[in-house]
């Protein structure tokens, strides 16, 4: 409203300050990552650079995180695969959670004690974070890709098989 005049309506701000958006706190990231991988940490970790208005960061983290932290997290599971003893089912239980409890750490590690302080400071004051359903999101479309590409090849497989 105008001071003068009562019956104008607002106007509103020119720019939003691009720090009011809601981040991806710590425990989405950590939690993100053990189910969904390493890429579904740094894809969250690009969202909250993007959050931040560093645009350019954000691209880049995201692009790294699909072209090439997902295909080495693909190799690493492949050769541990064919690299442990199938006669030993307990090395096999160790490779497997050694590998999920090593994705958090990585996505701790590559998050920064930067950004971490950031993510502290902001929920010290308050401002807003996103929900955790947010971070399921991008879990189910981290898995979305694999699954897709799994049925795809098994449909072809089916072709070829049944002729």
């Amino acid at each position: 409203m105008d001071e003068e005049n009562v019956w104008i309506a607002p106007k509103a701000a020119v720019g939003a300050d691009a720090r009011d958006r809601p981040w991806f706190g710590l425990r989405a990231l950590l939690w993100g990552s053990v189910f969904g991988s390493a890429v579904a940490g740094l894809l969250m970790m690009a969202m909250n650079y993007r959050a931040q208005g560093r645009h350019g960061l954000g691209k880049a983290v995201a692009a790294a995180a699909l072209l090439v932290v997902a295909p080495a997290l693909c190799w690493g599971v492949v050769y541990l695969l064919i690299g442990a003893d199938s006669r030993s089912p307990a090395m096999q239980a160790l490779l497997v959670l050694g590998g999920i409890a090593a994705q958090p750490l990585a996505v701790l590690a590559m998050l920064g004690d930067s950004h971490r302080r950031a993510i502290g400071e902001r929920i010290r004051n308050g401002a807003a974070m996103r929900p955790a359903a947010h971070a399921a999101l991008v879990v189910a479309a981290v898995w979305a890709l694999p699954l897709l590409l799994a049925l795809i090849f098994t449909t072809l497989l089916g072709f070829v098989v049944v002729g």
